[in-house]
């Protein structure tokens, strides 16, 4: 039986397994996203899973007061800023040559009270570089308004968003001194914007797992 989204799906899509409020990563991430497995064509021509998150987004005066227009204006950049590095990574291929692809769908509310959110994002109104961070234990991330713009690094070249979301996921930082990946400057958990393999090691293992549970090879 088809598994129901909470979001649109095409006319030739389907979704044929999914798991709410998964726990995420090496961070352990308690209730970090959901995932659903969607299967296009018929014969398939293609496999998607769709990480899932509801967002709720806090704006914060600091520097300026934040306008309504503005406020949504950050929201749909921090969307097309995740999607640009994050979205169509390729998981894995099968014997018949189908492609498994991972892709990212949001929901978002700005302000107000919702208590079915995955995370809450609070945006500063700045005009200097802060410290931005993910606090996984409480499910909420510190940005300001300049983490849209890319910045360069000591090993690259970054957008705050872009790396932060990757903790949202569950993955941890390797830009710190004797971390494995300290060296690998282009990575997005370093000072880059490159997802490697390691980065969707997570999603591969559970793709794997329900292809398993339903006999796709």
């Amino acid at each position: 039986m088809p598994h129901h989204t909470p979001f649109t799906l095409a006319a030739d899509e389907v979704c044929i397994d999914h798991e709410t409020d998964i726990t995420a990563g090496e961070l352990d991430v308690n209730d970090a996203y959901d995932l659903y497995l969607i299967a296009r064509g018929k014969p398939v021509r293609e496999y998607k899973l769709v990480c899932f998150m509801n967002l709720q987004f806090f704006f914060q005066d600091k520097n300026g007061k934040w306008t309504d227009l503005q406020k949504q204006s950050f929201v749909n950049d921090w969307i097309a800023g995740v999607k640009s590095a994050w979205n169509r990574k390729l998981l894995r291929v099968l014997g018949n040559g189908v492609q498994v692809v991972l892709e990212f769908e949001f929901k978002t509310q700005v302000e107000g009270i919702w208590i079915f959110d995955h995370w809450e994002i609070s945006v500063q109104k700045t005009t200097s570089f802060e410290q931005s961070y993910v606090t996984p234990a409480r499910g909420s991330s510190q940005l300001d308004s300049m983490d849209l713009v890319l910045t360069t690094k000591p090993r690259g070249r970054q957008r705050g968003v872009v790396h932060e979301f990757g903790h949202m996921i569950g993955l941890e930082d390797e830009y710190k001194p004797r971390t494995r990946w300290q060296h690998d400057g282009a990575s997005v958990m370093n000072n880059g914007e490159i997802v490697r393999n390691r980065h969707i090691a997570h999603f591969v293992s559970w793709v794997n797992q329900k292809f398993r549970k339903h006999n796709i090879k």
